[in-house]
């Protein structure tokens, strides 16, 4: 287990995030750390996510809060035929709004620390984003899937915060 890595997320989500690790201790199970394939693949399932066979599991971080849902922060790598076929990630995910061509200044790029993750957003990258609820004024619970390309490679960017 990694402790000590950083919340993620802006406004209210943050603070959320924020004050769990601040009142937790590493050694109690509670806080920000990574977890495994598997738990990873139960947690996002839990949370309505599929992630399709033609990803490859990176990494996963979990903030673990006293009570509530705990959030979820992870990365998925694929070739870049499923950013082409970006169609097989919204069938996976049928309960989603389709997915839709975004910019880094997106909320769902912009309000999100996804360079836990090694992600740096750039304009000549390739970007698809999905949030259900679709439109949340309040994130609680708001899971992101953040497909992108950047010519030679995908990658799945999946976030589901807690409350």
């Amino acid at each position: 287990m990694r402790c000590g890595k950083p919340g993620w997320g802006s406004g209210s989500a943050s603070f959320v995030v924020v004050a769990a690790l601040a009142m937790t201790a590493c050694g109690d199970g509670l806080g920000t750390h990574s977890i495994d394939e598997d738990a990873a693949r139960d947690a996002l399932k839990s949370r309505g996510v599929e992630i399709p066979s033609t990803f490859r599991f990176g990494q996963m971080y979990e903030s673990q809060v006293f009570s509530g849902a705990n959030s979820y922060l992870g990365r998925y790598d694929g070739p870049q035929t499923v950013f082409v076929n970006s169609a097989q990630l919204s069938a996976a995910n049928s309960t989603f709004p389709p997915l839709r061509p975004i910019q880094c200044t997106d909320p769902a790029v912009a309000t999100l620390e996804w360079g836990i993750l090694g992600f740096s957003c750039t304009k000549e990258m390739q970007l698809l984003a999905s949030e259900n609820p679709a439109n949340s004024e309040f994130p609680t619970d708001k899971v992101t899937l953040l497909l992108t390309s950047d010519g030679t490679r995908a990658h799945l960017f999946v976030s589901a915060e807690g409350h």
